[in-house]
């Protein structure tokens, strides 16, 4: 059954890096976790309105927490 549903993953390619950036916001979001990756940086805060980075972020493979700060309520 897991097997069948990561077939159906259609975020794998992104989380993986198999794939060019879509956008600034994806560029930026992949930036941070590779470099967190590499760093053993254990958390990191990302500065936003819309929460898109930090969404963006989280969908990656890593153990990398991520804390999203917003002047928005």
């Amino acid at each position: 059954m897991c097997v069948e549903a990561e077939k159906e993953d259609t975020f794998v390619a992104r989380r993986t890096g198999d794939e060019l950036p879509e956008n600034v916001e994806d560029a930026i979001a992949r930036a941070t976790i590779y470099a967190a990756k590499r760093l053993n940086i254990k958390a990191v805060a990302a500065l936003t309105k819309s929460g898109k980075t930090a969404l963006l972020m989280s969908r990656m493979n890593s153990n990398v927490l991520i804390y999203a700060m917003s002047s928005v309520v």
